[in-house]
């Protein structure tokens, strides 16, 4: 409710900066505030068991808050605030927050609508009006996949007679089900899943954003798209086929259709088509949108062989933080230096070493540089997998990997090439900025050398309300 009244307020009054600095502060104090309390108190249902506030939900909250806090403060222009971009933005949180509590498909279906709604709305307000192209590319793939979605909804309703995700798993646990309406109205379901995340051939959606109205406010819509999605996604498994495990795990139901091989392709898929995209890649804002969406599909796996909630938290973790850090360093040096193409970086290595440096160090941290949490988390995640599988997974994971290494060789290297003419004066790296990237390296670094008592101690606090 709080977030729906803010939302009105910006819109409708432009005022001030400086009070729209304010307003937008303490919207996001208030809001951790009440998150935490909610995390330390709250593990109930509401609404006759629609919403669930439980530890895994409000992890993802926090995560999703301090996101546009920190983006819009260390990698973003603060001094030009303006309401159409705070409604955005909390018109943005509210429907995360409605996605990741849900526990009713057709209330995940109007939280990932109103993630749409914002999505189109910064669109329209930040493109120029004659470019008509991403817009309606990306209106299409909202309308496909929420159609998609709505059907295998009403399919579902037809099925179990009822949305909730806990009277859909004792439905499932005294009833026999169709297996392959019950197939086909998932895959139907799993595309409104897929328009939130990413995943291929939905990469291009995403694209537009960076293209059209800023590194910024695109990376805010991006990472809170993928929370709200994947957050979303882990509930609606969890939850639903909580009683028998029946959607990943058991043969009764995957007798027609084998959900592990399922994800493994979608998984494979898109981190290979992201890998060649990457690979051909010379738009330096391109290279950090596919940087991070050839290792987002990294969740996918923490699903298999059952839910892991800490390691799927750990994975989230690992992708904002770094997500956050390259971008931050990346904005600088593409704001200061106008850098459009990797051959604008020429020289770089030696104006701009400290910003050109936490750009490289985080790219290599989400992709898995050994010492750090994307390296741990992958060990963790590989040491749980079926050997049936596990060497295609681990291939293609080190795939990803390679391509992102090979990535940041070509920026040092692009870097190092002197440049001719007078070098640019530009102000430095902020100060406040510097530590921030100091404290998310200190972060990611030590949760990947002590990463068993981190997963250990997420496996404490992160639950998911099974009713």
């Amino acid at each position: 409710m709080y977030l729906l009244l803010v939302s009105i307020y910006s819109f409708f009054n432009e005022g001030e900066i400086k009070f729209l600095k304010i307003l937008f502060l303490s919207g996001c104090a208030v809001l951790l505030v009440f998150l935490f309390f909610q995390f330390y108190y709250g593990n109930h249902l509401y609404f006759s068991g629609t919403a669930a506030f439980d530890g895994y939900g409000t992890i993802l909250k926090i995560l999703a808050v301090g996101c546009v806090l920190t983006v819009k403060l260390f990698a973003g222009k603060f001094s030009e605030v303006n309401s159409k971009e705070l409604t955005i933005f909390y018109v943005l949180l509210y429907g995360l927050f409605i996605s990741v509590s849900s526990n009713n498909l057709l209330l995940t279906f109007a939280g990932f609508e109103l993630l749409n709604l914002a999505g189109f709305a910064g669109l329209k307000i930040y493109s120029d009006n004659k470019s008509y192209k991403g817009t309606l590319s990306y209106y299409r793939s909202w309308l496909i996949s929420s159609s998609l979605m709505l059907l295998g909804i009403s399919i579902f309703y037809g099925l179990f007679g009822s949305l909730n995700y806990h009277l859909i798993s004792s439905y499932i646990s005294a009833n026999t089900v169709n297996k392959l309406t019950l197939t086909i109205a998932a895959l139907l379901i799993f595309a409104g899943f897929a328009f939130k995340i990413f995943i291929f051939p939905l990469q291009s959606v995403i694209t537009t954003f960076f293209e059209k109205i800023g590194l910024e406010k695109a990376t805010i819509i991006l990472l809170l798209t993928s929370i709200a999605g994947y957050g979303a996604l882990t509930r609606f498994i969890y939850s639903a086929f909580y009683d028998k495990n029946e959607f990943i795990l058991s043969h009764s139901l995957n007798s027609l259709f084998n959900w592990e091989i399922f994800l493994l392709i979608i998984f494979s898929i898109t981190v290979i088509s992201s890998a060649l995209i990457l690979y051909l890649q010379q738009d330096f804002v391109k290279i950090l949108l596919y940087s991070f969406l050839i290792n987002s599909p990294l969740v996918f796996l923490t699903f298999f062989n059952g839910v892991n909630l800490s390691f799927n938290i750990a994975v989230l973790f690992l992708m904002t933080l770094s997500a956050i850090g390259a971008i931050t360093a990346g904005n600088y040096l593409k704001t200061c230096f106008s850098i459009q193409t990797l051959a604008d970086l020429k020289g770089l290595s030696k104006k701009e070493k400290l910003p050109l440096f936490f750009l490289i160090i985080f790219l290599l941290i989400l992709s898995g540089l050994p010492l750090s949490l994307g390296f741990s988390i992958r060990l963790f995640i590989f040491s749980t997998l079926d050997p049936a599988y596990s060497l295609l997974i681990v291939g293609v994971s080190l795939l990803g990997s390679f391509i992102t290494f090979y990535l940041v060789f070509k920026i040092i290297h692009s870097s190092s090439v002197p440049k001719r003419g007078r070098p640019k004066k530009v102000p430095p790296l902020n100060p406040g900025t510097t530590i921030f990237l100091f404290v998310i390296l200190l972060i990611l670094s030590s949760a990947g050398i002590m990463a068993e008592p981190l997963i250990n101690f997420l496996k404490e606090i992160i639950h998911i309300h099974t009713g």
